[in-house]
């Protein structure tokens, strides 16, 4: 019998099926892990920690996030914060907000997989261009969303971290509520 054959002996007709057919969850879900562990690491960074993998892929996005923070003269005011926007009942995690080289605020998300696509501006919307947005500081106080100057998609990849700048305004805001509708 050839391997197709073995392979259905071995879990059946729907299992042979399933495992054929769900190759791409596969991919989906290594991408998912490896997004959710350079998150973690660069949240460890931001905060003055060190960061070990023993992944070279997670290591290498890592490295390269490592270097761009210290050449982008950034500075951490919060990250990976719970908010709620009482308004209009929703919440969720940003990942950071920094204080640019200028000295703007910037509510940034990481991004780590083959692009960044346009609805990263539905998540940026929701997560700070609403004035009754609070955020949930470590120290268990709940504070208001600052003003944000600047949306940004921090494009982590092996080969370094490309800033992606974002237009959130009124049509995002909509945009976005209308996907919260849904």
């Amino acid at each position: 019998a050839g391997a197709i054959e073995n392979v259905i002996q071995s879990v059946g007709r729907e299992g042979f099926v399933k495992a054929v057919t769900s190759r791409s969850s596969w991919q989906r879900d290594e991408a998912a892990s490896l997004g959710t562990e350079v998150h973690r690491l660069a949240d460890i960074l931001n905060n003055g920690g060190k960061v070990q993998s023993d992944s070279e892929a997670i290591m290498r996005r890592v490295m390269a996030y490592a270097d761009w923070w210290q050449s982008a003269g950034w500075t951490l005011r919060l990250s990976e914060a719970m908010i709620v926007n009482t308004q209009w009942g929703y919440g969720g995690r940003f990942d950071l907000l920094a204080l640019d080289a200028d000295g703007r605020t910037v509510l940034a998300d990481i991004k780590t997989g083959k692009g960044v696509y346009r609805e990263a501006v539905l998540q940026l919307a929701a997560y700070g261009a609403f004035t009754d947005t609070v955020v949930q500081f470590t120290d268990g106080k709940v504070y208001p969303m600052p003003h944000v100057d600047r949306f940004v998609v921090l494009h982590v990849t092996t080969d370094g971290v490309r800033e992606v700048e974002l237009a959130v305004g009124a049509q995002e805001q909509t945009a976005f509520l209308a996907c919260k509708d849904l």
